[in-house]
């Protein structure tokens, strides 16, 4: 059994499959509720808000996991096509259900005098699902 344990490969979203992840501001925000039953879709979308919110190493035995999309707050010079790779790198190595979709990364860049500002959505199926803004 001991054997058997060592050899399988740790998965992060075991635990966070069932945990309903949707901020206070969304319209189908339901506060009674803590696990998800939404189905695949909607722990699509709860496994993409932790990558892209979470810090590569935050998650206890997988270091890889997470965007760390913070550490391009100070960086002048941003490549656009690196995050959408990192993204995609992400998706196909956490998140199986993605294949079943399509997802995809819209990046939209906006410069000011001395700041970059980067506006990334992500759709699933050409719909809205999140946002996220590094600036």
């Amino acid at each position: 059994m001991a054997d058997t344990l060592n050899q399988t490969r740790f998965n992060p979203f075991i635990t966070l499959n069932s945990l309903y992840i949707r901020d206070n501001t969304d319209p189908k925000y339901r506060w009674e509720i803590i696990e998800n039953k939404g189905g695949d879709l909607e722990e699509l979308i709860a496994k993409i808000k932790i990558i892209l919110y979470t810090r590569r190493g935050q998650v206890l035995g997988e270091p890889t996991l997470g965007m760390d999309l913070e550490g391009y707050l100070f960086n002048k010079f941003i490549n656009t096509s690196d995050i959408r790779n990192q993204f995609y790198n992400q998706l196909s190595a956490f998140v199986p259900e993605a294949k079943d979709y399509k997802v995809q990364m819209h990046i939209h860049e906006r410069f000011y005098v001395n700041q970059k500002q980067l506006d990334i959505r992500i759709t699933i199926d050409n719909v809205l699902v999140t946002t996220r803004r590094v600036s």
